[in-house]
C-alpha cells in the first residue's frame, strides 16, 4: 500500500484535525495557571500530538516512562495534564483502530476469561456507583467543569466517576491501541513498548532516589519541588527493617519525585513484572547476571525508603520465585504441578481477604494505630453497604459524611488494604470478581513455561505478580493514575493468549490451557462460551439482574448522613467548620440540656442565610460586609440535634469561566463553594 507523502492534504488535514483536539483537551485548564504556563502546555501538547502522529510507539514508551513525574496525590498541581494525555492517547487508538477496520474488541479478549473478568469488575463498579445516587447528589456543594473534574480528590464525589472512566477508556484505548498498531506492517508489540516505558520510568526513578540519598543538593531541591507542589511535603524517617543497616539509614526516607514513601515503594513493586520481561526477553547467563543487579539495588532502595509493607512484598517475592522453580523442576507430572499452584493462588487469595479482617480481630477491634483505624472504618462501611459498597473508590467521601458521627471515622481517606477499598466501594459482589481476577492471573502465571531455559524468567514474573497482591494488603493500587493503569496493563501482558505470539520473544508467548477443566471456573468458561453472541435476550437478562441488584442494594442498605454540605479543613481546630453553599446539615450530639454559641462568618457575597438548631431558626438577608461574624445562642434539650444551614452566595457562573483562558489572574482551583465558617461553642 503507497503511503501518502506527509505535506499531502489530506495528512496535513489530519495533523491538524488532532494537533486542535489536544488544545482542547486543555483548553478548560489554561485558566487556571499563569501565562507562561499556559503557553508552555499549549506548545508540549502540540508536540506530543504529532509525535503520536509520527511515531505512536515511542509516544507509548515516553507516556508509559512518565509515571514518576506525576508522584503526587490527587488533585496536585499539574496531574490533570496527565489525565488530559491518557485521554488523548486513549481516543486516538480507539479512532484508528476503528478506521482500520477492526472491531472494538478483538476475539481473543471476546473468548478470554480474563477479559470477561475486567469487564465484570468495571461493570461491578459502576452498578456501585448507580446504588448510591446519594453520592452524586452531593455535586450541588461544588464546581462544575473540565478543571474541576479531572483536579478531583478523594474527598470528592466526582474522584470515583473520574477514576472509573479512566480505567474503562484505558482498557479499551489500550486494547485498540494494540490491535491497530500490532495488526499493522511495524511488527512491533504495542504491549512490549509498554513495558520497556515502564521499566524506564521504575529505573529513572530509582536513580532519583539514589541520588536524593547521596546529594544534599537533589535532597533540598526535591523538598523544595514538592513545597512548590502543594505547600508542603510529607517527611518520615525510615523504618528500621535491617538492624544491622540502621547506621546507613537517611534521616528520612527517600521519596524520589513521589510526595509520599509509600507510593515510591509502591511504584517500584508495580513495575517489576515489566521489567523482568524486558530484561529477560532472551535467555542466558549475562541476564541472568542483571536480575541479580537489580534484586541488589532495588533491596537497598526499599530498604532506604523504610517502608515496612513494601520488604515484606519483596520477601514474598524472593521466597515466591524460589518456590516456584523448585516446583517446577521437582515435578515432573503437569497435573500434580497444576494441582499445587491452583491451591497456591486460592490459599493466596483467601489470605488476601481475610488479612484485614483477622487483623482487626486480633486488635480488638480498636482503633488506636492508625492503619487499624482505616481498616475499621472500611469494614464498617462495606458492612453497612453489603451488596453493592457505597461506590468504587468512594471511601474517602463516606469518612467525611458517612461512617461516623461527630468526626472522621480515620485520619486518612483511603483504607490502606486493596481488599477492603473494594469491598468498602463495591460490595461482596467486587470482592468475588476481583478476587478472581487475581487467581485467573496467578493460575494463568504458574504453569506457563516449565522448561529449564524458561522457569527462570516465569519464577521471576511469577513472583513479582505475588509481590505486588501482598502489598495490597498495606497500600491500594487505584490512588496514582500510573500504577493503576499498570495494573491493569499486567492483565494484557500476562493473561492473554497470542499478545505476541508472532514475535520470537518467549516471555509474552502463552498455553491458554491451563483449568480448562477445573470446577472453579466452570461456571464462567459457561456464561462465556453461551453468550459469545450476546444479543437482545441477553442484553434483557444483563439488564434485569443488574437493576435488581441496584434496587437491592440501594433498599436494603441506605446511605446515612451525619453531615452534609460541610467541610473540616485538615491542620485546623475541630470545632472550625467550613460552610458550602446550599442546604448543609450536620448532626451535634450532647448533653440533654445545653447551650450553643454559633459564630457565623460569611466568606463569599452571601444573599441570604439562615442557621436551625432544635426548631429555632435565624435567619438574615444579605450581609453587606464578608468576614463579619455574627454570633446565635441556641438552649436545646435535647441530646441529638441536627445543625442546619442555608446559605446562598450572589456568586455565579462555573463552566463558562474556566474557557476564559486569557484572563489576566489565574482562576481559583478551589472545588468547593464555600459560603461561610462557622465556630461552635457550648
Amino acid at each position: 500500500m503507497k503511503t501518502r507523502p506527509w505535506y499531502s492534504f489530506l495528512n496535513i488535514l489530519r495533523f491538524s484535525i488532532w494537533i486542535g483536539f489536544s488544545l482542547i483537551l486543555i483548553l478548560p485548564l489554561l485558566g487556571f495557571y499563569p501565562w507562561k504556563f499556559r503557553i508552555g502546555f499549549c506548545v508540549f501538547f502540540a508536540l506530543f500530538a504529532v509525535l503520536d502522529l509520527v511515531s505512536p510507539f515511542f509516544s507509548t514508551f515516553l507516556l508509559a516512562a512518565s509515571g514518576p513525574l506525576f508522584g503526587n496525590h490527587p488533585g496536585g498541581r499539574f496531574l490533570e495534564l496527565q489525565d488530559c494525555l491518557w485521554i488523548f492517547w486513549c481516543l486516538r487508538g480507539i479512532l484508528e483502530n476503528k478506521r482500520s477496520g477492526n472491531s472494538f474488541f478483538s476475539e481473543e479478549f471476546r473468548k478470554s476469561r480474563t477479559g470477561f473478568l475486567l469487564l465484570s469488575f468495571f461493570f461491578a463498579a459502576f452498578l456501585s456507583l448507580l446504588a448510591n445516587p446519594d453520592l452524586f447528589a452531593d455535586l450541588r456543594f461544588y464546581r462544575k467543569g473540565w478543571f474541576w473534574f479531572l483536579h478531583s480528590t478523594e474527598l470528592e464525589p466526582w474522584y470515583p466517576i473520574k477514576v472509573l472512566g479512566m480505567g474503562i477508556l484505558f482498557l479499551f484505548g489500550f486494547l485498540s491501541r494494540r490491535d491497530w498498531l500490532d495488526k499493522s506492517e511495524n511488527q512491533t508489540s504495542l504491549i512490549k513498548v509498554f513495558s520497556f516505558g515502564v521499566s524506564a520510568g521504575l529505573l529513572f526513578s530509582v536513580a532519583i532516589g539514589w541520588m536524593e540519598y547521596f546529594s544534599p543538593f537533589v535532597k533540598s531541591s526535591l523538598d523544595g519541588y514538592h513545597r512548590w507542589l502543594d505547600g508542603y511535603k510529607l517527611v518520615t524517617s525510615p523504618h528500621s527493617i535491617l538492624p544491622f543497616f540502621d547506621r546507613f539509614l537517611p534521616e528520612s526516607a527517600i521519596q524520589s519525585l513521589y510526595w509520599n514513601r509509600s507510593w515510591f515503594a509502591v511504584s517500584i513493586l508495580s513495575a517489576l513484572p515489566f521489567l523482568f520481561a524486558v530484561v529477560l526477553e532472551k535467555q542466558n547467563s549475562k541476564n541472568r547476571i542483571w536480575v541479580l543487579g537489580i534484586f541488589f539495588i532495588l533491596a537497598i532502595t526499599l530498604l532506604g525508603i523504610g517502608a515496612r509493607g513494601a520488604f515484606v512484598a519483596f520477601g514474598v517475592l524472593i521466597f515466591v520465585s524460589w518456590f516456584h522453580q523448585i516446583v517446577c523442576r521437582l515435578s515432573k507430572e503437569d497435573r500434580l504441578r497444576k494441582k499445587i499452584f491452583l491451591t497456591f493462588s486460592i490459599l493466596l487469595v483467601g489470605i488476601g481477604v481475610l488479612f484485614p479482617f483477622l487483623t482487626i480481630w486480633m486488635e480488638g477491634g480498636t482503633q488506636g494505630q492508625d492503619r487499624l483505624s482505616h481498616f475499621v472504618a472500611a469494614k464498617n462501611l462495606g458492612l453497612s453497604k453489603l451488596l453493592l459498597g457505597g461506590g468504587f473508590e468512594s471511601f474517602g467521601w463516606y469518612n467525611e459524611c458517612c461512617i461516623q458521627t461527630g468526626s472522621r471515622a480515620s485520619f486518612f481517606h483511603t483504607s490502606h488494604n486493596q481488599f477492603l477499598q473494594i469491598f468498602a466501594g463495591m460490595g461482596l459482589l467486587g470482592v468475588a470478581v476481583f478476587s478472581f481476577l487475581w487467581i485467573e492471573i496467578l493460575c494463568r502465571l504458574s504453569v506457563q513455561r516449565t522448561s529449564d531455559e524458561d522457569v527462570w524468567s516465569s519464577s521471576l514474573i511469577f513472583g513479582s505478580i505475588s509481590a505486588i497482591f501482598v502489598y495490597s494488603f498495606f497500600q491500594e493500587w487505584f490512588y496514582l493514575r500510573a500504577v493503576f493503569f499498570q495494573w491493569i496493563g499486567a492483565f494484557f501482558l500476562f493473561s492473554f493468549k497470542g499478545d505476541i505470539e508472532n514475535s520470537k520473544n518467549k516471555i509474552f508467548q502463552k498455553k491458554n490451557v491451563f483449568l480448562e477443566k477445573t470446577q472453579l471456573f466452570s461456571v464462567l468458561r459457561i456464561f462465556i462460551r453461551e453468550n459469545r453472541s450476546f444479543g437482545i435476550r441477553g442484553m434483557v437478562s444483563l439488564l434485569s439482574i443488574s437493576l435488581s441488584l441496584v434496587f437491592c442494594s440501594r433498599y436494603l442498605y441506605p446511605t446515612f448522613l451525619f453531615r452534609s454540605g460541610v467541610f473540616f479543613p485538615p491542620g485546623q481546630d475541630s470545632d472550625v467548620i467550613w460552610i458550602l453553599e446550599g442546604k448543609s446539615f450536620m448532626e451535634l450530639i450532647g448533653d440533654q440540656k445545653k447551650r450553643y454559641t454559633i459564630h457565623f462568618t460569611p466568606i463569599a457575597d452571601s444573599s441570604h442565610y439562615a442557621v436551625t438548631l432544635a426548631g429555632q431558626k435565624k435567619e438574615v438577608g444579605r450581609m453587606e460586609e464578608k468576614n463579619k461574624t455574627e454570633t446565635f445562642v441556641f438552649d436545646i434539650y435535647e441530646k441529638k440535634n441536627i445543625l442546619k444551614i442555608e446559605c446562598t452566595s450572589a456568586l455565579k457562573g462555573e463552566v463558562k469561566d474556566s474557557f476564559i483562558f486569557w484572563q489576566p489572574h489565574p482562576m481559583d482551583p478551589e472545588p468547593r463553594k464555600f459560603c461561610a465558617r462557622i465556630r461552635i461553642q457550648n
